[in-house]
């Protein structure tokens, strides 16, 4: 009890999406590790998953449920974003005073000394200042997207707000290497109703600048231009990443064999990893989009047809709500893949049987692809998904892309690329840079660096 009243309290509250909660949760697990203890604000309908977290990780990480009615259920996150956040950050408002009041009154607890929220998640502010503690955020995109945000200004200097997807090449954003506007992300490409001069977006990243630390699920080595110039521009904003379970680095950082792989809708479904077994080496193409991305059954017959004339065999997530395109394959003709609802993307990535990601390009899934040494074949869909695949094919050279309506013949010869001599290139570089990561969260790596200052900083103050 006394070693627990000790230690360091962080109330931990994510964006309700699965790309913001793994990588939150990831990094509340390392502070776990580290000597602080978690109280992690999260939605009911996780609550089956993580009391398995709560059981791997011990008593210093808690989770408090907020009712199902508490997330915004009459806009989507996908389609009207600015909603879902206004309406989320109202009811956060609300809740999270009444919550750290129930913790203060608690006897076995430690007193909160910080609120972690997601970037996204500006409104906390006046209640740390309530309390009187500290609050920190984090980035669960990269440090491009943060240049770009930060550069809003710039961009409306020259004109280019909304981008209209303009093809123009971009190459006056303070740290961020040329893009073309046509990859600049969604949110930025057409006029928003709700936030037509995008003042709000001005407001919200004034907000952040004024916490403590801006983690940044990122690494020097990678971003390494964008880094420095988010540092000049304000100091607080610091890489940490990537942010990924131990197994990830090869037990670099130390491997917990009953480690979670990652918070999710659905079950992973494990045989997979016996087809890969299977499997010759470096020969498979895992094909993922994620848990929010979603294609026409038209580009997935062309995908689907354009594998199989590579022939090569290929493991393909088709979520389970995606009904309509898992009719398209209760009787494949090809017996060289295999299907499955969800899967445990990590250690497929690191299997020796997989030579190629067909992916979105969400942030994770580059991350994760990055630190398993495995190249991207590109496929963005919406929000980071174009920049990120624009960074990783044109600036990392560690893949290819495919055009957004591919054919199965463009997507044939991609695949055979990518597989055959002329993906060497990618390979070798995906493995320099799953060296740079690996090096970046051991001892002396500035990630690892970043999070040993931030625990010095509130042992102090706790």
């Amino acid at each position: 009890m006394e070693e627990k009243k000790q230690r360091p309290h962080l109330l931990a509250v994510p964006f309700p999406a699965l790309g913001n909660i793994n990588p939150m949760l990831q990094l509340c697990k390392t502070l776990v590790s580290n000597g602080f203890f978690i109280t992690f604000l999260i939605s009911n309908k996780r609550e089956t998953f993580l009391a398995t977290e709560q059981q791997a990780t011990g008593q210093h990480l808690r989770f408090v449920y907020l009712p199902d009615a508490f997330i915004p259920e009459a806009f989507s996150v996908t389609t009207v974003p600015l909603q879902f956040v206004a309406i989320l950050e109202k009811n956060l408002k609300l809740a999270v005073p009444e919550i750290i009041r129930d913790i203060m009154t608690d006897d076995s607890l430690p007193r909160v000394s910080c609120i972690l929220t997601d970037l996204a998640i500006t409104s906390l502010q006046d209640v740390a200042h309530q309390f009187g503690i500290c609050k920190v955020s984090l980035s669960t995109f990269s440090a491009s997207w943060l240049s770009i945000e930060n550069g809003l200004l710039v961009l409306e200097e020259n004109g280019l707000l909304p981008l209209k997807g303009t093809s123009r090449i971009i190459d006056f954003v303070p740290g961020l290497p040329p893009i073309s506007g046509l990859d600049f992300p969604s949110h930025l490409q057409e006029v928003h109703a709700v936030d037509p001069d995008f003042s709000l977006r001005y407001t919200r990243n004034q907000i952040i600048r004024s916490d403590a630390l801006v983690f940044i699920n990122s690494f020097y080595e990678l971003e390494t231009s964008q880094l420095d110039q988010l540092a000049r521009d304000t100091p607080q904003f610091v890489p940490i990443g990537p942010l990924l379970p131990s197994f990830a680095f090869d037990g670099q950082v130390g491997v917990d064999e009953h480690e979670q792989e990652r918070c999710g809708f659905w079950t992973e479904d494990m045989s997979c990893l016996d087809w890969l077994d299977q499997q010759p080496f470096k020969s498979v193409i895992y094909v993922s989009f994620g848990s929010l991305a979603s294609a026409s059954p038209d580009q997935i017959k062309q995908l689907y047809t354009g594998l199989v004339q590579s022939d090569y065999p290929f493991l393909w997530v088709i979520r389970p709500d995606n009904d309509e395109l898992r009719k398209l394959f209760d009787d494949p003709s090809y017996d060289k893949c295999k299907f499955v609802s969800w899967a445990p993307q990590l250690k497929v990535l690191k299997h020796r049987s997989v030579g190629a990601f067909l992916t979105h390009c969400g942030w994770n899934s580059v991350l994760e692809t990055i630190v398993a040494g495995v190249p991207v074949l590109g496929w963005p869909f919406l929000f980071d998904q174009p920049l990120n695949c624009a960074l990783a094919v044109e600036h990392w050279k560690i893949g290819s892309r495919l055009p957004p309506g591919p054919d199965a013949t463009l997507v044939e010869k991609a695949v055979k690329d990518m597989m055959g001599e002329a993906g060497q290139m990618w390979r070798d570089n995906v493995t320099k840079l799953a060296i740079s990561a690996r090096d970046a969260v051991s001892d002396g790596g500035l990630s690892h660096r970043n999070l040993e200052a931030f625990k010095c900083k509130m042992e102090i103050v706790s």
